[in-house]
């Protein structure tokens, strides 16, 4: 049996980064379509606090957004439409939060934890068939944007990293890809000037 590698892109603009990575396995919010997560497994995962409106932007609304722009381009080339998972947001929020808290944007953390780690570490068992004996076992897109305070709404900021992704061939082939089923949106924000906002996108 074949299996894919994780799938994973950065992408720039002006004052915003983005990156993706697509990982490869076999196979609540109350307004979102909620779809349960595997088992955890290997001890509980880290602590994931929900994050709290920070200068002038809330974050889970961001996240929101950004999941309806991304079904909006699916929909838009009569793709599929993600489910938002909230297993799956547990795992790009806790990443959000560590690239905000340590000042760092990759797929990768400083002590080398790979977007396969963490959908280990928390204990997610993606598998999503590709094809004749493939499967994906994930994927991230990352997005990072620095403005003056009150500069960008939720709205602005979500067009932009949805619009960032798809003019990155990386992060577009991972955004349309047709075999993911859902996503996990998770945002962190960082108070200073600029303002810092770190996005981040799991896939199954």
């Amino acid at each position: 049996m074949r299996r894919r590698t994780f799938l994973g892109a950065l992408a720039a603009g002006a004052s915003s980064l983005a990156g993706c990575a697509d990982l490869d396995l076999p196979p609540g919010d109350p307004s979102l379509p909620e779809v349960p997560g595997s088992p955890e497994r290997d001890g509980p995962p880290p602590s994931v606090p929900e994050p709290t409106p920070t200068a002038g932007i809330d974050p889970v609304a961001l996240e929101r957004r950004v999941h309806d722009e991304v079904n909006d381009a699916r929909g838009a080339r009569d793709l599929g439409t993600l489910d938002f998972d909230t297993a799956l947001r547990r795992i790009a929020r806790y990443h959000s939060a560590d690239m905000a808290k340590r000042e760092y944007f990759a797929h990768e953390s400083p002590e080398g934890e790979t977007v396969e780690d963490r959908y280990d570490r928390f204990g997610y068992d993606c598998r999503a068939p590709t094809g004749a004996f493939e499967y994906a076992t994930g994927g991230e897109n990352l997005f990072y944007v620095g403005f003056a305070p009150s500069s960008l709404d939720e709205d602005a900021i979500a067009r932009r990293a949805v619009e960032g992704w798809l003019e990155s061939p990386g992060h577009r082939r991972n955004l349309l890809a047709e075999f993911w089923r859902r996503e996990g949106i998770g945002v962190a924000v960082a108070e200073g000037v600029p303002v810092t906002v770190y996005v981040t996108q799991n896939f199954c």
